[in-house]
């Protein structure tokens, strides 16, 4: 699953394509009385460290029944932003801090974009961007660790060639194989998308071109079975006149690694943006992306893509008239239903305004909304959720008292 980030200091931060539309607008009944989600226990405080800016945020779930959760995020090292450190911090099945928080990656240089994912017996690995001497060529690195939060191994090079390669995601299947998707920049107006995939010792097995044509696609989401079975979201950018049409492409693969379908999920005269995915136990794919309605009007919509590659219907996740953008989503990977975590801003008519909302919807399986609860001024959530249907949400906050600067937050809830 995808993390989704927050830049307030050094990395890059990469422009979304935004157009005004017309046309017929479907409506949704609204959800009476904003009910609240189902969490369990307060807000939990997770960096221990407090110094400075954290953010970044990424949280993945072991799919155990009783699977515990980590929180990977970027901590800022330095006040001018050229040293920045990838952290981590375990928790148990119950919302428990598991250990000290550790320092994953700690160069001298600007370490970033962390994704975390876990397997079923807890053991995790935990990817990140390394800028080689602040120089604009960055490679992606992981790190395995064991579910006691030891390091399995030495630091392992996803992809390190000249150019750069950003913007990774991973996913773990039940014995601890992983794949690695992330962003190749061939040029300065093609970025291709990639999977490399390991073996639960560490060792390649391979790396597959998900998207390599003349285009930009990039903004990679990965998911996978506990079977080994993985799917790949990954946005594309098409000339249209004079603006850009960003479509939602979804490729699904054997746990070998051979392509099953690679299908169009999102691909309207508007542009979809930033696509997050996750699967059940049963090979299904739930997605959810951000659709431009207008320039001041963002919605966030989902469809799920059964094990056989069936197209499932588009599930409206939040159509109102303000602006939802930055959708995160996890699954319960027996039922099917999903929650899904998104930022919004309340649109004027003229302008943005705050303030800044973190909104949670849990949803049915057939898209109907369970509940929905508003976290206040969080932003950039991350989801994991175990398999038996605890999800754990990671997100940052800012001016809280205890931090310097931005810090890590997180909250349970339980969807059956």
């Amino acid at each position: 699953m995808k993390k989704l980030l927050a830049s307030v200091f050094g990395g890059k931060s990469q422009a979304q394509p935004t157009r005004s539309a017309s046309g017929f607008r479907p409506s949704v009944e609204v959800l009476e009385g904003r009910a609240l989600m189902s969490v369990v226990g307060p807000e939990l405080h997770v960096n221990s460290i407090t110094s400075l800016h954290q953010d970044q945020v990424a949280v993945s779930s072991s799919p155990a029944s009783n699977g515990g959760s980590v929180v990977a995020w970027r901590h800022q090292y330095n006040t001018s932003g050229t040293d920045t450190d990838i952290h981590i911090q375990r928790y148990d099945q119950f919302g428990n801090r598991a250990g000290g928080e550790i320092t994953v990656a700690a160069g001298i240089y600007r370490e970033s974009q962390p994704a975390v994912a876990m397997d079923g017996a807890g053991n995790f690995v935990v990817v990140w961007v390394d800028d080689v001497n602040n120089s604009g060529n960055t490679n992606v690195l992981a790190q395995r660790f064991f579910a006691n939060g030891t390091r399995n191994g030495g630091t392992i090079a996803v992809a390190n060639s000249t150019r750069a390669e950003y913007d990774p995601d991973v996913a773990m299947d039940w014995a601890g194989n992983f794949a690695v998707s992330y962003t190749f920049q061939y040029s300065a107006n093609d970025r291709d998308v990639y999977v490399h995939r390991f073996a639960a010792n560490g060792a390649s097995i391979g790396t597959t071109i998900v998207a390599g044509g003349g285009l930009n696609e990039y903004s990679a989401s990965i998911a996978r079975t506990g079977d080994g079975r993985f799917a790949v979201a990954y946005q594309i950018d098409r000339p249209s006149g004079n603006s850009i049409d960003s479509d939602i492409i979804l490729n699904r693969y054997t746990a070998a690694g051979a392509l099953q379908t690679s299908q169009a999920v999102a691909n309207t005269s508007r542009g979809e943006l930033s696509p997050d995915i996750a699967m059940d136990a049963f090979g299904n794919t739930t997605l959810v992306y951000e659709e431009v309605y207008a320039n001041l009007d963002h919605d966030i919509k989902a469809r799920r893509v059964s094990s056989n590659g069936t197209l499932g219907a588009t599930m409206f996740v939040d159509l109102d008239t303000d602006y939802e953008f930055a959708p995160a989503v996890a699954v319960n990977p027996t039922s099917g239903s999903f929650v899904v975590s998104y930022q919004q801003l309340r649109n004027n008519g003229s302008q943005l305004v705050g303030p800044n909302q973190l909104m949670v919807r849990e949803m049915n399986a057939n898209g109907t909304v369970r509940s929905t609860t508003n976290l206040g001024d969080r932003f950039t959530a991350s989801i994991g959720m175990n398999g038996a249907g605890t999800y754990f949400i990671g997100d940052v906050g800012y001016n809280v008292p205890g931090d310097q600067g931005l810090g890590i937050y997180a909250r349970r809830g339980v969807l059956s």
